[in-house]
């Protein structure tokens, strides 16, 4: 029987957003480096289509993004895991997010950028390529590309551990 592949979405910080500042992002990356990368949050998601989909566990990437942006400063930023499913608060849903990595927003060598993720859909049809630029936060990753993002995601997070014992010394 093959193995089930883990469930994966893509969550936004859109630095377009009215309510969304740069500011915003920065912060969670400082609660992170604080807490030694012991952090959980929560993190609002689109109900219409996460409501019962998202479960305990799956995987989750924080994508930056946004009109203001090169796209070289767009990408992944963050990694981690669903720690608490979908629930009301303050109007809005939601989903608590355990981060596993968080790496500065402001600095571009830190980011899976987006011209890497675009590559990922290179030979895919239209229907198996990850719409990387979303508004919303909570959409599916693709099975077409977890696999690829995954490994570029684990080898930006061993350049970016590198850097920073560099950086100790």
């Amino acid at each position: 029987m093959a193995k089930k592949t883990q469930k994966a979405w893509l969550l936004v910080a859109s630095y377009s957003a009215k309510n969304w500042t740069k500011d915003n992002c920065i912060n969670y990356y400082k609660r992170y480096k604080k807490r030694n990368g012991n952090y959980k949050d929560e993190w609002s998601v689109q109900a219409n289509y996460t409501t019962g989909v998202i479960k305990n566990k799956d995987r989750v990437f924080l994508i930056k993004v946004g009109r203001p942006l090169r796209d070289e400063e767009k990408g992944i930023v963050a990694s981690g895991n669903v720690a608490r499913e979908v629930y009301k608060n303050r109007g809005k849903n939601y989903i608590d997010i355990e981060f596993k990595n968080f790496h500065n927003p402001d600095d571009e060598q830190s980011i899976l950028s987006l011209p890497k993720l675009e590559k990922m859909n290179h030979g895919l049809t239209q229907k198996n390529s990850q719409i990387w630029t979303s508004q919303n936060s909570g959409i599916t990753i693709k099975e077409s590309v977890i696999n690829k993002l995954e490994k570029a995601w684990e080898k930006k997070v061993k350049e970016e551990k590198r850097r920073e014992e560099e950086l100790k010394q």
